[in-house]
């Protein structure tokens, strides 16, 4: 065939035409939110069935999340759609590169090989030129930074947050944190293992177990279970969560249990966060609370958030009644950079009243 007719085969089959609703998800593919990249292709994909480009962003965006068996299979879907659409043909040979399928590889870009594509050039030659697969991307690295002071007395607290999270297989992803934190003059290093598991597109759940040594404030030890479930697939989702905790610091157990609903809108620009958050703390007493948060995509790559809580929380290993309100900013620098700041304000039932301001920086690779 010749490189017209490939190419007027490409044209013929793939959308040219696209909507807010689909520019809106690929920036959010681009720039790492790949949970609110899916529901919105999702939705789209609903609407447009047999639209190319959707299901190819579709295969992208699980390849991002290290869950390359849904991939592959979306990017199989898009050939079906237009067999000699470029993209599709070099993500899937990536993904069969990667497992080590080097002549399926080759075969999977055979029919583009010859329209002068430059990733398609590129692509092949790493291929012929080595037969072992590249590794698996997908890995998140965050670093946040809080400085808090006091209305009292009180000297300034410091906490140091750092944590790495990497895909094991399409569907299973490890973590691992570590958090340094000076308070009252006092130091605890808290580290924490994580695992999380995706039942199915819709479902996931995770488990946590951490601990500090020679714990002041910190929690001794901490086992966590949580989920998130998608209740609808349509563009504006909405999303059950839970995140159990079992604690025990220097004054005693305490166990928190906060049901929450994620409810997005205007197709995934926006969305709503809000936890019933039960902790039963020390002494055994239960005690409820609230809190609800709001984030906005202002832009590609700007995105702003504010919140507030009145709920308890556990601090020094005592807990207290907390109303606080907060709000922030994240920019991506790039499409696996970003920086974050934010500030927060508490109002405690009893000692000074706190004023946190936090900064971070997030990178994906």
């Amino acid at each position: 065939m010749s490189h017209a007719l490939i190419w007027f085969a490409v044209l013929a089959t793939a959308p040219q035409e696209t909507s807010p609703a689909y520019d809106a998800a690929v920036a959010a593919r681009q720039r790492g939110d790949l949970v609110e990249a899916e529901r919105a292709l999702a939705a789209l994909s609903a609407q447009q069935p047999k639209n190319a480009d959707i299901w190819l962003q579709i295969g992208l965006t699980q390849m991002a999340a290290g869950r390359n068996a849904e991939a592959e299979a979306a990017l199989r879907r898009v050939l079906s759609l237009a067999p000699d659409y470029p993209d599709a043909r070099i993500a899937l040979a990536r993904i069969e590169w990667r497992k080590g399928e080097r002549d399926a590889a080759l075969a999977s870009l055979a029919p583009v090989a010859a329209t002068g594509n430059a990733e398609v050039r590129t692509l092949l030659a790493q291929i012929e030129g080595s037969p072992e697969p590249s590794p698996i991307a997908g890995w998140q690295i965050n670093a946040d930074l809080a400085y808090s002071f006091f209305d009292g007395p009180q000297p300034d607290w410091q906490d140091l947050y750092l944590n790495v999270r990497a895909p094991l297989s399409d569907r299973v992803t490890v973590g691992a944190a570590i958090e340094p934190s000076w308070r009252f003059s006092r130091f605890d290093l808290y580290a924490e293992g994580a695992v999380e598991v995706a039942l199915s597109d819709a479902v996931s759940v995770n488990a946590r177990l951490g601990g500090t040594t020679d714990a002041d404030f910190r929690p001794k030890w901490q086992l966590g279970l949580g989920g998130r479930a998608r209740l609808t697939g349509e563009q504006n989702a909405t999303i059950a969560t839970i995140d159990a905790r079992q604690a025990r610091f220097a004054g005693g157990d305490v166990q928190t249990l906060p049901p929450g609903v994620e409810q997005y809108l205007a197709g995934g620009q926006v969305w709503i966060t809000a936890q019933w958050i039960n902790l039963f703390d020390e002494t055994g007493r239960h005690r409820a609370g609230w809190l609800a948060r709001g984030d906005v995509l202002a832009t590609d790559r700007l995105r702003l958030f504010a919140g507030y809580a009145d709920a308890p929380d556990t601090s020094e290993g005592r807990t207290l009644d907390v109303r606080s309100v907060f709000a922030g900013v994240a920019y991506g620098l790039s499409d696996t950079l970003e920086v974050r700041g934010s500030f927060s304000r508490e109002d405690r039932s009893m000692g000074a009243d706190r004023n946190t301001v936090s900064v971070g920086l997030g990178w994906r690779f």
